[in-house]
């Protein structure tokens, strides 16, 4: 048995460390082999926090044979796992004018316009694959996942209903019928089929996801933002933008018209609207810190995630001990400090699921309004208002992508 051979049976059997041992070991007796790369890229794709290194020797294979369409669309494939959907996309289209009919071509054309959230296009990619590979399972999920995301949700169902009679124990099946089910508020049944997906494949993350999803749903609230949310996903992203322009202008008419009738009827119009914008800088974090206190929830949650939770519940915790507190005792430097514990939130929450760039920048905010937080409890200083500002400016980091990136182990 050859090297390469040995090491494919270590990557079907989740050994891809020892595949990989292997493959460096030959590729250094022969390191012009375009296939060599082509093999160690896939069993870095196996490996997590490796996708770099996959695309670095698929890009050599590239260079070595750069007429073989298999490499490029894998090489459009690596893109996508990496979030470089607009590069995927431009890849998986050199693959397809080289040859229409390369499965992982169209594959990656589907999933690049997925990441770019053009499920329309994605469903064309998928529908032209399928036209060529029908009983491609993987371009049937990434037509179930255009559909969805349409909100289509009869068709996706009717889909994937049709796979899982082919492919009951397909855990990709199931998980795409779950966020269906999920989708059109079946939550049960969501749960059940999460957990049957977990259960063929335990490192499925599209249906760890999932699972989490269903479990926030448990709370009304979640429910009530889940359904927004995957409502919001199907409009286009200039309509997007009409629709959150046309809530502010509405906001704005409101709370001048509830302010003439009574000032406190304007100011809850006001906060209203601020918990609204800024919902979803703390929704995740909220919710981590509801499923911590479930004791089969809480297995879905990543090591970071529960450190998230626990945040969250810390000042939380403060907020509400610091408010009843300073109502009790008629203190208004306790109730200031706890509405800024409970404002914190807006940076503390980006801490813990964050790379470093960000857990640093949003780490020493978090601090600074800590600070002021104790500061403004024993009414030494002024730091409250400057503390309010800070979190209020920390919301305009979001829109720097660099400081919000994902940790790639949650």
């Amino acid at each position: 048995m050859s090297r390469i051979q040995h090491a494919r049976i270590l990557r079907d059997h989740h050994r891809a460390e020892e595949a990989l041992g292997l493959l460096l070991a030959e590729l250094a007796g022969d390191p012009d082999s375009d296939y060599l790369h082509y093999e160690i890229c896939l069993t870095y794709l196996d490996i997590p926090k490796s996708e770099k290194s996959a695309l670095t020797h698929i890009r050599k294979a590239i260079g070595l044979n750069p007429d073989d369409v298999d490499y490029i669309a894998m090489e459009a494939h690596v893109l996508n796992q990496l979030d470089r959907h607009k590069e995927a996309l431009e890849a998986a289209q050199r693959a397809l004018a080289m040859d229409a009919e390369v499965q992982m071509g169209w594959l990656a054309k589907a999933y690049a316009h997925g990441g770019m959230e053009k499920w329309k296009d994605m469903e064309t990619a998928a529908r032209k694959g399928l036209e060529i590979y029908p009983d491609d399972p993987s371009l049937a999920n990434a037509l179930a996942i255009g559909l969805r995301l349409q909100g289509r949700l009869e068709e996706s169902a009717q889909l994937m209903a049709g796979r899982l009679e082919r492919d009951p124990e397909n855990d990709m099946n199931l998980a795409n019928s779950a966020w269906v089910a999920l989708q059109s508020g079946k939550r049960d049944e969501a749960e059940e089929k999460f957990l049957a997906a977990l259960q063929i494949d335990p490192t499925n993350e599209y249906a760890r996801h999932g699972l989490r999803e269903a479990y926030k749903s448990r709370s009304v609230i979640y429910r009530v933002y889940l359904a927004l949310c995957f409502r919001m996903a199907a409009v286009p992203e200039n309509v997007r933008t009409m629709i959150m322009i046309g809530m502010f202008i509405g906001y704005k008419f409101v709370s001048k018209a509830a302010s003439q009738i009574h000032p406190m009827l304007g100011g809850a119009v006001i906060l209203l609207w601020m918990l609204f914008v800024f919902w979803a800088h703390i929704v995740n974090s909220l919710m981590h810190a509801i499923l911590l206190k479930d004791p089969i929830a809480r297995h879905t949650l990543s090591p970071r995630q529960k450190w998230d939770g626990l945040i969250a519940t810390a000042y939380i915790s403060l907020a509400v001990i610091l408010v009843v507190t300073g109502l009790l005792m008629d203190q208004t430097n306790l109730m200031k400090a706890g509405l800024l514990s409970f404002g914190t939130l807006l940076a503390a929450s980006h801490i813990a699921c964050n790379r470093m760039p960000g857990m640093i920048v949003y780490g020493g905010i978090t601090l600074f309004t800590t600070a002021s937080i104790i500061l403004t409890a024993f009414g030494v200083g002024s730091l409250f208002w400057l503390a309010v500002m800070v979190l209020f400016l920390s919301t305009w980091l979001s829109f720097i992508s660099y400081l919000n990136q994902d940790a790639e182990d949650v």
